[in-house]
């Protein structure tokens, strides 16, 4: 075990984004009075993180478990305790996203150097009058040789040859002027060279379903239970043809090989449309009722498997995740809605999901606006850079998901209106939240906290023999 310390005190003014001295320590807790009960809730909390608080009601003093997950911008900081005379009522607190953020967990292949980052959000430290003074990190899980860099905010470490897959755990800890301390583990499973499989191809589809191609011509399919059960996981044998496209719904994975044949994989079975669809190039997944995948091919022609893949558009470029009103980029570079006839944007040089990127580089999404009409909406967060190469939101509904983009830039990182993981560097691929690395490794770039996150491996990059002596192992 081995522990690196960084002290940052002469670093917290540019760490904080912020000058002044430290004041007092602020209160811990506070006291708030509803219906004639008394509670005591903390001073501030974190999203998605459980907190502790008491009522006293009645001369009885009850300790409670609350929890206030992701804020919207209509109910950022509201945590529901109850009815007081018969309406329903809140205490408001201040609800923050976590001080230090290391991001979901990784697979990585042995015999090479890794770096893990750790993002700082010092909103909680400003409400507190703190600033940061210690960043150190720690390895509680493995062995290796690391080291951090001079911030303490990056972490390189040596990955040397295993003869199974290992779980590492680093765990980073900040403590602050005051004495706060705040603390998360990065997970990390160590692949055995002869057990990796670099991936070449992600496609995120609806219901967060998953499939990877991988370099060996052989694909994994990921169902919506990702990471909750082992039988979620379907891995493909070898194909006869090199594979072109994929794409995923909920329950069935689709494959375009190299000579335009489409093949379809449902509960592991294999089957083959004959349909001649031309040359096939781009297929979406939608989220309904029944399977359904949309199908794009040069001409512009978009094919549906709701009704025997029948024609329904012949202009397309590219095709929003919508079973019977479809939205899509034409061949002119405009998103027009079939429905209406509306054109919502002109000149377009692309569109994925939701997300669209005009000519000049500009960033926008698809969505209802305020009429609850279907609108174009460009999105000023992404105004900073003007070298995107790629946009593309999550496939979770027929509809845009909360407005969220991610988008490809030309030095390979990934911006977003939502905060990302701090290693997002070196990518080359994106398909909703789902990043591919230079290196081959698969990256998610949220966390929908599964059961068994941080538990398993992502399969995506290893053998079916290794993924099944893993779960065997455990």
């Amino acid at each position: 075990m081995k522990i690196v310390t960084m002290i940052v005190l002469a670093l917290s003014t540019l760490l904080m984004g912020c000058s002044g001295e430290t004041g007092e320590a602020k209160a811990e807790t506070r006291s708030v009075t509803f219906g004639g009960s008394e509670y005591t809730v903390p001073e501030y909390v974190f999203e998605n993180e459980p907190f502790k608080y008491t009522v006293l009601e009645n001369g009885e003093l009850k300790e409670l478990s609350g929890l206030i997950t992701k804020p919207t911008l209509d109910a950022c900081c509201n945590f529901f305790v109850g009815l007081v005379d018969g309406e329903a009522k809140y205490i408001n607190m201040p609800t923050y996203a976590e001080v230090p953020y290391v991001g979901p967990p990784l697979t990585l292949p042995a015999n090479q150097t890794h770096v893990i980052k750790v993002a700082l959000n010092t909103e909680p430290l400003n409400f507190l009058s703190d600033q940061i003074a210690d960043i150190s990190w720690q390895q509680t899980a493995g062995e290796s040789s690391y080291e951090t860099d001079a911030s303490g905010l990056s972490l390189s470490f040596e990955a040397p040859e295993v003869t199974e897959i290992e779980r590492w755990v680093f765990a980073v800890k900040v403590t602050t002027v005051l004495g706060h301390t705040f603390e998360r583990e990065k997970v990390v499973f160590v692949v055995p060279q002869n057990d990796w499989l670099s991936a070449t191809q992600v496609y995120q589809g609806s219901d967060r379903s998953e499939i990877v191609v991988r370099e060996n011509n052989s694909f994994v399919y990921l169902e919506e239970d990702l990471q909750i059960k082992s039988d979620a996981y379907y891995f493909s044998e070898v194909l006869d043809q090199p594979i072109k496209l994929v794409a995923s719904e909920n329950i069935q994975a689709h494959v375009v090989t190299e000579d335009n044949q489409l093949r379809t994989y449902r509960n592991g079975n294999e089957s083959i449309i004959l349909q001649d669809f031309g040359n096939i190039t781009e297929m979406v997944g939608v989220v309904s009722a029944r399977t359904t995948t949309l199908i794009v091919n040069e001409g512009g022609g978009v094919f549906t498997s709701f009704a025997d893949y029948r024609v329904e558009l012949s202009d397309a470029v590219s095709v929003t995740p919508q079973l019977l009103r479809h939205i899509y980029l034409n061949q002119q570079g405009e998103i027009v809605d079939e429905r209406s006839g509306v054109t919502l944007a002109e000149n377009i040089q692309q569109l994925s999901v939701f997300a669209y990127l005009t000519d000049d580089g500009r960033v926008g999404i698809i969505d209802y606006g305020t009429t609850g009409l279907i609108e174009a909406r460009e999105l000023s967060a992404f105004n900073q850079y003007n070298d995107y190469t790629y946009v593309t939101s999550p496939n979770l509904g027929e509809k845009a998901y909360g407005n969220t983009v991610f988008a490809l830039r030309e030095n390979n990182t990934v911006v977003s209106n939502v905060r990302l993981p701090p290693t997002l560097d070196n990518i080359i691929q994106l398909s909703g939240s789902s990043a591919l690395h230079r290196d081959g490794w698969v990256y998610h770039m949220n966390s929908y906290n599964y059961g068994n996150e941080g538990l398993l491996p992502n399969p995506v990059n290893l053998t079916k023999d290794a993924f099944e002596r893993f779960l065997d192992s455990q």
